[in-house]
């Protein structure tokens, strides 16, 4: 195989790599028993030895064969850096997104307020009033509509987006609900 198009399939295969790495690792971490590990960490860990496998796939199927130079040699492993790194960001910030954005929000007004009483946090973030914000931000959004007093989906997108990040939730087996 062509040593670019051999780096250019290690670059589009490596975002499976790190999904195939965290769903073993967050098993192999719940099978010895660390069930409260923060599943950054865990994203993080297989983002790094992923990291590694990509790094050394790159340079035996590819670069050892295109890079003339040192020069070539260091401008092959910076782009695969770069290039799973970025990828690697990404996942993880959605991850962390998906676990974190009440604290965020939380710790966000407390910041911006000043300190609130645990009273008011209980207020501001009951049931009712979070489900009340999110469904007039679902129809602004046109994802709900209201019909006879009833809520009905208007588009199906987040629900499908929903279902593969649930079931990729269930494959890391994360929690699919804050409690």
């Amino acid at each position: 195989m062509n040593g670019f198009r051999a780096l250019g399939a290690v670059s589009v295969s490596a975002p499976v790599g790190i999904c195939v790495a965290h769903a073993v690792l967050s098993r192999v971490i719940r099978y010895w028993g660390r069930r409260s590990f923060p599943p950054q960490f865990v994203a993080l860990g297989a983002a790094a030895i992923v990291l590694i496998a990509v790094t050394w796939v790159s340079w035996s199927t590819a670069l050892r064969y295109v890079c003339e130079s040192r020069l070539d040699v260091f401008c092959g492993i910076t782009y695969v850096l770069l290039t799973y790194g970025g990828f690697s960001w990404c996942y993880f910030n959605v991850l962390n997104a998906s676990e974190t954005s009440l604290h965020v929000h939380i710790m966000t007004s407390l910041l911006i307020e000043g300190g609130v009483s645990a009273k008011e946090l209980s207020r501001k973030y009951s049931a009712k009033d979070m489900i009340e914000s999110r469904i007039e931000r679902m129809i602004a959004l046109g994802q709900l509509m209201e019909r006879d007093g009833c809520f009905v989906l208007r588009s199906r997108t987040l629900v499908v987006v929903g279902r593969v990040i649930n079931g990729w939730r269930k494959i890391l087996r994360l929690r699919l609900s804050p409690g």
